[in-house]
C-alpha cells in the first residue's frame, strides 16, 4: 500500500508566488517615500540650523549694536513709531519680501543704510539656503507684544528688541521656509 504523499499543485504554486510577489511590490513602494521623507527632514534640519546659528551670533551682540530694521513699504505692510494696536508696524513676523530686507550689521554707524538683500547664502547637494534676518522693536501689551518702527529723531527703544529669522529654500516645485524668533533686552 502506498503511503498518502500530498505534492504541490500548481494552482498552489501560482498563489504562493503571486502573493510573495505582492508583497514585494507593496515593500518596494515605501522605500523611494521613506527615502524622500528622509532628505525632506535632512533638509529642514539644515535650514533649522543655519536660522540658529545666526540666532546665536546675533544674540550674543551687545543690545546697543543690534540695530533694528528701518521701515521700507518694500517689506513692512504698515508703519508705526509707537506701540500701537494692529496693523503692527515693523513687526517681524508680517515681512512681505524677506529679500528686500537690509542685512544686519552690528557696529555699524547709526543712519548709514545697510544693504539689501539676504543676511547669508548656504548651498548643499544643489539646494540654496537664503537667510535673511529681522529686527524690531516691541512692547509687551498684557499678553501680546506690539512691534514698532525706530524713531530716528527721538529714543523710542523701551529695551525690547524682538529678532527673526528666516531661512528659505528651493525644493523641487516647493518653496520651504523655517522661521526661528527670539526676544533681547537692555
Amino acid at each position: 500500500m502506498m503511503g498518502s504523499i500530498r505534492g504541490t499543485t500548481l494552482l498552489e504554486l501560482i498563489i504562493a508566488v503571486f502573493m510573495v510577489g505582492t508583497m514585494v511590490a507593496a515593500l518596494s513602494l515605501l522605500f523611494p517615500k521613506s527615502a524622500a521623507n528622509t532628505t525632506t527632514t535632512r533638509r529642514g534640519w539644515l535650514a533649522g540650523n543655519f536660522a540658529a546659528t545666526r540666532m546665536q551670533e546675533l544674540k550674543q551682540q551687545p543690545y546697543a549694536l543690534l540695530r533694528p530694521t528701518p521701515y521700507n513699504n518694500a517689506y513692512f505692510t504698515s508703519f508705526a513709531q509707537a506701540p500701537t494696536p494692529p496693523p503692527q508696524g515693523c513687526d517681524c513676523r508680517a515681512v512681505t519680501n524677506w529679500t528686500a530686507l537690509p542685512k544686519p550689521e552690528p557696529g555699524s554707524p547709526p543712519g548709514s543704510p545697510p544693504p539689501a538683500g539676504p543676511d547669508a547664502i548656504y548651498t548643499e547637494d544643489a539646494i540654496t539656503y537664503t537667510r535673511s534676518v529681522c529686527i524690531n522693536l516691541v512692547n509687551q501689551n498684557g499678553a501680546t507684544w506690539d512691534s514698532f518702527c525706530p524713531d530716528p529723531l527721538s529714543s523710542n527703544d523701551l529695551g525690547l528688541k524682538n529678532i527673526h529669522v528666516h531661512v528659505s529654500w528651493q525644493s523641487g516645485p516647493n518653496t520651504n521656509v523655517t522661521d526661528t524668533e527670539s526676544l533681547v533686552t537692555r
